[in-house]
């Protein structure tokens, strides 16, 4: 009798599910993703792209860089004119498809099941059952311009996230070894879109959204002038006065801080809205965040599954479960890394610069230490490590980093110790997920 209830669960969950990855909580309040009534945390590398021509967002990236090797980015060495790793890789295995195997067979020996942000298409297609990929879109920006968003009201936006969820989700929508989308990568949430938008030409999308949200909020100009201490004489004479020195700052930065949230609802709509139009099975990650507003965390909740937070401090970044409490939404780090100065690598550039380790055994200690604290969390739905190899020495396109985040290093050899630590730690990281109410319950009690 039970192992029928247990068998009628599974088909329940399947037909609610269907064959893909969602994302559930048990009845201790631990959450999971699951697929067929099997559930796990995603444990994960990202960027497992050797440097050839696939940039892993669908040529997107690779069409800033003018250089005529430059495929994967960041993996390319513009002072060598090619990508170091990709020669290394060539020279070792023969071919891109005996790489991607061997990936393959790397990670699941080092017990990850999951790849992330920027990885080959040629390794997602080599995945087993039971491997898992997040896929990275670049819908609003790319790489090199990721601090900046574009007007998001224009008709140019609409027709650009449709046109890249077309040419990347629907080849991908019935793929049940995808974990779902990221829809860009560490956008700037702390631009002063308010100041910005008010500044467009007349004709802009954005500037009308702008003065209409003005409108909604001030029933009058009158009210605008004495909240904002200037003189214009019309909404839409307001973007003249942007500068007057009389200008009440507190209260005018209150006001951008409310059209963030018109903005960053703008985005998640239009852009999960674009997915979902040619993938309705998979789940929206987030936008890779490096840094999360309150107003922007607000604005996702409708559109958002999983919030992909990065941290590259010594522990997890410590608005985790600030963030859980103020979304309702489980939680996965995307992006964390720690380098090592035994790596003979520079380590002057990129997240960790100017803080590294000293030898590989400090970096694998610090892997263990991260990712035990993360799983205390019974919100935190797995860890990505950044990144499968190391940065050129010479530095990467187009910022120059030059760091010891891989888990191989160039010449595609792994860094044993730090491999050997991962292989124990994934291992045991579900059960240490599984046991995670224990830890918070105590923790909050106490």
């Amino acid at each position: 009798m039970k192992r029928l209830f247990v068998l009628l669960l599974l088909l329940l969950n399947y037909i609610l599910c269907g064959p893909y990855v969602s994302i559930t909580k048990d009845d201790k309040g631990v959450w999971w993703f699951t697929q067929n009534g099997n559930n796990f945390i995603s444990i994960g590398v990202n960027h497992v792209n050797n440097g050839g021509p696939d940039d892993g967002v669908g040529g997107r990236e690779s069409a800033d860089c003018n250089y005529p090797l430059c495929g994967d980015t960041l993996s390319f060495a513009p002072k060598l004119g090619f990508a170091p790793y990709f020669n290394s890789t060539m020279a070792r295995w023969g071919s891109q498809e005996n790489w991607a195997q061997n990936v393959v067979s790397r990670i699941s020996s080092w017990n990850f099941n999951s790849i992330g942000g920027w990885s080959a298409t040629i390794v997602e297609q080599a995945l087993k059952p039971g491997q898992y990929y997040a896929h990275l879109l670049d819908m609003a920006t790319t790489w090199q311009k990721h601090m900046t968003l574009p007007d998001m009201f224009t008709q140019e936006i609409l027709a650009q996230v449709d046109s890249i969820a077309k040419k990347e989700c629907a080849p991908r929508a019935n793929d049940t070894r995808l974990l779902g989308w990221q829809t860009d990568n560490e956008l700037d949430w702390g631009s002063p879109f308010l100041m910005i938008y008010l500044q467009y030409p007349s004709s802009a999308p954005g500037l009308t959204r702008a003065i209409q949200f003005l409108q909604q909020k001030y029933p009058t100009i009158a009210d605008l002038n004495k909240s904002w201490n200037i003189n214009a004489t019309s909404f839409n004479d307001v973007p003249r006065h942007l500068n007057d020195k009389s200008l009440n700052q507190n209260n005018f930065n209150n006001d951008q801080t409310d059209f963030l949230f018109v903005v960053a609802s703008q985005y998640f709509k239009i852009t999960t809205e674009a997915i979902k139009r040619y993938d309705p099975n998979h789940l929206i990650l987030g936008a890779r965040f490096a840094w999360l507003p309150d107003n922007v965390v607000r604005a996702l909740i409708p559109y958002v599954d999983v919030i992909d937070q990065h941290g590259y401090d010594d522990y997890p970044p410590g608005n985790l479960e600030h963030l859980h409490q103020l979304s309702g939404k489980p939680i996965i780090v995307g992006e964390f890394s720690f380098t090592a100065i035994d790596s003979n690598l520079p380590n002057t550039r990129g997240a960790r610069a100017g803080n590294p380790y000293a030898t590989q055994n400090e970096r694998a200690n610090g892997f263990t230490r991260y990712v035990t604290a993360l799983l205390k969390y019974p919100f935190a739905l797995g860890y990505h490590w950044w990144q499968y190899a190391d940065e050129p020495s010479s530095g990467r396109w187009p910022d120059g980093e030059d760091s010891n985040y891989g888990v191989v290093a160039i010449d595609d050899d792994p860094y044993q110790v730090l491999t050997t630590e991962m292989t124990k730690f994934n291992a045991q990281a579900q059960d240490l997920h599984r046991m995670s109410y224990q830890y918070y319950l105590s923790n909050k009690n106490n």
